[in-house]
Parts: C-alpha cells; sequence; structure tokens
C-alpha cells in the first residue's frame, strides 16, 4: 500500500494498515527467528510438490483438522482459514511472499512517508500461542520479536503520516481481520469520515 501510494498518490486519500509488515523486520528478527523462517519456506516448497495430489484424494483433510486447533480464530472460520490457507496457490503466495521480502523492503523503504494523509495502524496486542511458534525456533525468540514488532516497529507505522494514529488490539494475534474484524471496519470508517471532514 506504501509503494502504492507513492505511486499513485492521487488514488489514496487515506490508510489502514493492519499489523502490517515492516521494511526492518528481517533486520531486527533474532537468528532462531530467522532460521525458522527459512526452514518455513523449505516446508511449503515441499508442500507445493505434494498439496495438490493430497488434497485431491482426501488425504489433506486430516492434517487441516489438527491445524483447525492451532489456531485462535473464532470456531467458524477455523475450518475455512485452514481448507483456503493450505491450497497450493495459498501455500506458493506465501513463499514468493517471503522470497521477496528483502526486494519489497528496499521498494517499501524508498517510498517515501505518507504527508498528512490519514493513517490508522493496527497493532496485534497478542504475541503467538507455543502452537503457533515453528520448528526450529523458540518462544523466547518470538516474545523477543514480538516486543520490538509493538514497541518499535508499529509504531514506527504510525509516523508515516503527520496525521497517523497506532491501536493496539489487545486480544488479537496477527489475523485481526478473522480474529476481530470489526476492529478493522471501525477504523476504514474513521478514516473516511476523517477524509470526508475535509
Amino acid at each position: 500500500m506504501r509503494v502504492y501510494n507513492s505511486r499513485y498518490p492521487d488514488e489514496v486519500a487515506g490508510i489502514v494498515l493492519v499489523d502490517a509488515s515492516s521494511e526492518e523486520a528481517e533486520a531486527n528478527a533474532p537468528p532462531g527467528m530467522k532460521k525458522a523462517e527459512e526452514a518455513q519456506k523449505e516446508q511449503w516448497r515441499q508442500w507445493l510438490t505434494y498439496a495438490p495430489s493430497l488434497f485431491r484424494f482426501g488425504i489433506g483433510r486430516q492434517y487441516l483438522k489438527r491445524a483447525e486447533g492451532e489456531r485462535s480464530l473464532p470456531p467458524g472460520f477455523q475450518s475455512e482459514f485452514a481448507f483456503l490457507q493450505f491450497q497450493s496457490k495459498s501455500l506458493e503466495t506465501m513463499a514468493r511472499e517471503l522470497d521477496s521480502f528483502g526486494e519489497d523492503s528496499k521498494e517499501v523503504r524508498q517510498s517515501g512517508s505518507l504527508g498528512d494523509k490519514p493513517l490508522i495502524v493496527l497493532t496485534a496486542g497478542r504475541g503467538p500461542t507455543a502452537a503457533e511458534v515453528p520448528a526450529g525456533a523458540s518462544m523466547e525468540d518470538f516474545d523477543k520479536f514480538h516486543q520490538i514488532w509493538v514497541n518499535d516497529l508499529q509504531a514506527r507505522l504510525a509516523h508515516l503520516s503527520t496525521r497517523g494514529k497506532r491501536i493496539i488490539v489487545p486480544d488479537s494475534g496477527h489475523m485481526i481481520p478473522m480474529e476481530k474484524p470489526q476492529m478493522v471496519v471501525s477504523a476504514v470508517q474513521e478514516i473516511c469520515a476523517s477524509v470526508n471532514a475535509k
């Protein structure tokens, strides 16, 4: 969104960033998290090889059932989210996102500030649970990074605009749109009201 704003500023009236990535995240991640991220990329690549067949023959259903219990999402969303996330297109997108993070970060750094456009940064106040910590990383690494994420990286995002505001969503993890959708709706409404009041 920040790169889009720098390229098409007349098409952006305001922005809501929802627990958005920071271009400084990689540099601030503990070594254990970096190793876990590389392992996760490899796991997704393996899934990409086998997922279509596994899901076509129903074998993947057992994995989805197990994955449902590992997510702190409302029960109605758990099976839908797991089903969507473990499709080959979704896994491919996630792997590509991780592979291009360094290049994407450079583009975001060059995009500059948002000037005086209204900006709301929603930040997940709850870190990952033990079940959400990938193999190869420790809970300590994730707790440490979560503090950096909340207290530094997300706070910096709010300073991208002279009209920036940060809201911590204390009882939500990274998936704010699914865990606390009303917070996203309220933030968008607030931005719209701010723009219309001009």
